[in-house]
C-alpha cells in the first residue's frame, strides 16, 4: 500500500526501519513509544484485538487498508507424514460444522478453514516481488 506514495523525488519511503519487534503486540508497543511512525498489523489480529482488549485497541487508529489477501497457511514440518498432513487437512475443512467447535472458532473470529494451494498465496507474492523491485528486500 505505502508503495503507491513513492515519488521521483521520494524515493524511499522510511528514513530507518526498526526491526526485532517479535509480534503485534511488540509492535504496538513500539509504536505507543513513538519508536516507530507507522506499522502493518494482520487484520485478523487487529480484529481479534478490538474484540477482547479494546483498550489497547482503542489507543491506536488506522490509517490505511491494503487489498485483501489470503490469511497466514497452517504449516507442518517437511519431514510430517503427508497421510497424516491430508488427514489433519480434512478435519481443518469440517471443524465448522461441529456445534461445540463453533463457540471456539467464533472466539477466534474464524469463519472456516479451507483447503489452500500455492495459487492461494500468489497476491502475497506479487507485494512481496513489487517491494522487492522497490528496493525493500524484507519487511521493515
Amino acid at each position: 500500500m505505502l508503495l503507491a506514495h513513492r515519488t521521483a523525488l521520494r524515493p524511499r519511503l522510511f528514513g530507518e526501519a526498526v526491526g526485532q519487534l517479535h509480534h503485534p503486540r511488540g509492535v504496538l508497543a513500539a509504536l505507543g513509544d513513538d519508536r516507530i511512525d507507522v506499522t502493518a498489523v494482520d487484520a485478523h489480529w487487529w480484529s481479534l484485538l478490538q474484540r477482547h482488549d479494546a483498550a489497547t485497541a482503542s489507543r491506536f487508529r488506522p490509517v490505511g487498508v491494503t487489498a485483501s489477501a489470503p490469511m497466514p497457511p497452517l504449516v507442518c514440518a517437511v519431514g510430517f507424514p503427508a497421510a497424516f498432513a491430508q488427514r489433519l487437512v480434512a478435519a481443518l475443512v469440517t471443524l465448522h460444522e461441529d456445534s461445540d467447535v463453533r463457540i471456539h472458532l467464533d472466539a477466534l473470529g474464524v469463519i472456516r478453514f479451507i483447503a489452500v494451494t500455492r495459487a492461494t498465496y500468489a497476491p502475497l507474492a506479487d507485494l512481496d516481488r513489487a517491494a522487492y523491485a522497490a528496493g525493500y528486500p524484507q519487511p521493515a
